[in-house]
């Protein structure tokens, strides 16, 4: 037993992976700034949307990134992902 309370105390949790998704989610907020919601295809995570971006998306794949960022939302308690 003694050795499993060393090995819980060892690996405990310390927000790393919150902290780079919720960074990660602020970079891909600007991909959510359309007319229905449904984000851009492409989008650089330095600078943003390229100049000439196409509307044309994939709904599967923006309906998985929706969800991914409404968890998102609710984990950091950023309401700006939901």
């Amino acid at each position: 037993k003694q050795k499993e309370e060393n090995f819980v105390d060892y690996y405990e949790y310390d927000g790393i992976l919150l902290d780079l998704a919720y960074d990660l989610g602020k970079r891909l907020l600007p991909a959510f700034d359309t007319d229905t919601g449904i984000p851009y295809g492409t989008i650089n995570l330095l600078h943003g949307i390229p100049p000439g971006e196409t509307k044309i998306a994939s709904l599967a794949g923006a309906g998985t990134l929706s969800l991914e960022m409404e968890l998102l939302s609710r984990l950091s308690g950023d309401d700006r992902f939901g």
